[in-house]
């Protein structure tokens, strides 16, 4: 047996032993690890200061009560918490919603905003469910709510959106981009405006990878397939559903492809898995079979692979064999450019978050602090996992597929970041747009 197949039975079988509370989680952020915050201070400021004047320069253009939404602020409601004055200058007597889908970070913030002045110019207020943030002014609205399930505000009601290093950890898949664009675009008063602040990388690539897999499972014999996308912790798993298509091309040869459908459950179906350990677990009708197609180097080319019996798996599982496999693989050459170079080139690469922060922090200690969860990082984004950022050219096409009037999008000169500014059409005012 060899040393990866060893080591993929081990985890399987401790996963199943281990109760979940004593199974280390990735996290969607630094945050916890209590260095978030000085990592910020030394990266972000291009990307930060960038951000007000943006928010400035559109805020100013609005004539109606303003009110300033935030999307995963953190607890440390970078930059705000750091720009009092600035905020009260740009924005008045104006509203804050600072919503993250982290209640514990929730219950931490007005401890951040008191510390820092806030709450000698706004009242703090959490909330819970639909609002309306027009109705107060002076007022900073503190709400748990994942950005996946939407905005709870009404249609027309906000003037500037600002998503800052957030859509990353949103989202696996391209396709949100537009949603979350589209749920903006209601929220948004007409002439508003939305920011989004984020890293400038390819990390989709397992999207792409997600959909090789089912194709792979069809083309080995299976007629449907399942795919449960559990890698995102913190909302329900993704289902997607494909079934085979044969078409003959014109040499008069038949392909097999996977045709992803709506249906809402497929039945009789093989069952793929993507766990939140970047691993991928099939339940196939005839393990042997796929199996032996995945681990055939001239069809599936799987290189790390094993079959791992019934015993060593959680007894939720009805099949007496799953094949397993990690989600991405080095090894792979589709999978090492796909995933594994851009990953390292927005990390490791010249003028990436590596080399960036390192510049800039020179405390020893907090070096150290960083690098530990930076590689840490930087590893589970190989892996396909809590890191999802996009290039800059996929959100702006995405944001103007939705409806949005893209203004600006320029790349920070210190580390791969950019500020995408981006506005709903109309006039605040009811007028016409000129």
């Amino acid at each position: 047996m060899t040393n990866t197949v060893q080591k993929l039975e081990k985890l399987l079988k401790e996963k199943s032993t281990k109760k979940e509370s004593d199974i280390e989680q990735s996290r969607p952020d630094l945050a916890p690890k209590g260095i978030y915050y000085k990592i910020a201070m030394a990266l972000l400021p291009n990307l930060h200061n960038r951000l007000m004047e943006m928010m400035d320069r559109s805020v100013q253009k609005i004539e109606d009560q303003k009110t300033l939404v935030v999307v995963g602020p953190g607890k440390d409601v970078l930059p705000y918490s750091e720009r009092l004055e600035t905020v009260r200058a740009i924005l008045g007597d104006a509203n804050i919603v600072l919503m993250d889908y982290n209640d514990k970070i929730c219950r931490e913030i007005p401890k951040k905003l008191e510390e820092k002045g806030f709450t000698n110019y706004y009242s703090l207020e959490n909330v819970v469910g639909e609002f309306d943030p027009r109705e107060k002014k002076n007022t900073v609205f503190i709400q748990a709510q994942n950005i996946m399930d939407g905005y709870t505000m009404p249609d027309d009601s906000v003037s500037f959106i600002d998503m800052t290093v957030a859509v990353h950890h949103a989202t696996q898949y391209e396709e949100d981009i537009y949603k979350f664009a589209k749920e903006a675009l209601r929220v948004l008063q007409p002439g508003g405006y939305l920011h989004i602040g984020e890293g400038n990388a390819d990390m989709k690539y397992s999207e792409t990878k997600l959909k090789k897999i089912a194709e792979d499972v069809i083309k080995s014999g299976e007629e449907k397939v399942t795919v449960t996308d559990a890698r995102y912790p913190f909302a329900k798993a993704r289902e997607w559903y494909f079934e085979r298509k044969v078409e003959t091309g014109e040499d008069g040869e038949e392909g097999v492809s996977a045709v992803r459908t709506d249906a809402d459950e497929y039945f009789d179906s093989t069952y793929v898995t993507i766990t939140d350990t970047g691993m991928v677990e099939i339940r196939a009708k005839d393990p042997e079979r796929l199996y032996s197609y995945f681990a055939d180097e001239n069809k599936g080319g799987y290189k790390q692979i094993s079959k791992i019996s019934k015993s060593n798996l959680p007894l939720s599982l009805e099949r007496d064999t799953t094949v397993v496999l990690p989600f991405i693989d080095a090894s792979i050459e589709a999978d090492y450019q796909g995933m594994i170079v851009p990953v390292r080139q927005y990390y490791s690469g010249k003028g990436g978050i590596i080399e960036t922060t390192l510049e800039r922090m020179k405390d020893p200690e907090d070096r150290e602090k960083f690098m530990k969860a930076i590689l840490k990082e930087q590893s589970d984004a190989e892996r396909g996992l809590v890191e999802f950022y996009s290039t800059t050219y996929m959100v702006r096409d995405n944001l103007e597929k939705a409806g949005f009037i893209v203004e600006d999008s320029p790349f920070t000169t210190d580390g791969p970041f950019a500020n995408i500014l981006a506005r709903k059409p109309g006039s605040s005012d009811g007028g016409e747009e000129k």
